[in-house]
């Protein structure tokens, strides 16, 4: 888990070349969340509650920022259901904006509708072929109960990211469910 978080904080920062300065702010935030998450340490603020986060939010509606804070609580205190209606938001601004179409996959997935997930995360996955992507895939193909698919997107993922726990995670789970 460690090094697919590490690999995502540094996917944010690298995909804030080609963006504009509120989307380079949004994408440090999610590199720096991330990046906490990883290695344990973390100085920052992550101390908002999600009721803090909506208010400021609607204070200001179009913050890139703010939006990427209440998707990663809301996904953190398992509410899909508000991280699914931010991500819409942010794709109606930034229609190609990777991780909210990667935790709009995520979300629908938990909320059940697997194959709206699926749509959202092989369209993400053909545009940004990443360890992270790859096992987004997986894990709905192994929630429709297609293992062999599903190994093979952990398989992919596992390529792409040597040592990856998650990836490795779910290859085990597929080669027990096959048996």
């Amino acid at each position: 888990m460690k090094n697919l978080l590490l690999f995502i904080a540094l996917a944010c920062l690298l995909g804030c070349a080609q963006k504009t300065a509120e989307e380079k702010a949004a994408e440090a935030e999610l590199a720096s969340i991330y990046a906490c998450s990883a290695d344990g340490h973390c100085t920052h603020d992550h101390d908002n509650s999600l009721a803090d986060l909506q208010s400021a939010l609607a204070e200001k509606p179009d913050d890139l920022v703010l939006k990427t804070k209440v998707i990663h609580k809301a996904i953190g205190e398992n509410h899909p259901k508000l991280a699914v209606e931010h991500c819409l938001s942010i794709l109606e601004q930034d229609p190609e904006n990777e991780y909210a179409t990667s935790h709009l996959a995520t979300g629908l997935a938990e909320l059940g509708d697997l194959n709206k997930a699926m749509y959202y995360a092989a369209k993400n996955l053909a545009k940004h072929p990443s360890a992270f992507n790859h096992l987004i895939v997986g894990h709905i193909f192994y929630r429709q109960g297609r293992v062999d698919q599903a190994g093979e997107m952990f398989q992919k993922a596992l390529d792409l990211e040597p040592g990856n726990v998650d990836a490795l995670e779910g290859v085990e789970r597929c080669q027990v469910s096959a048996k």
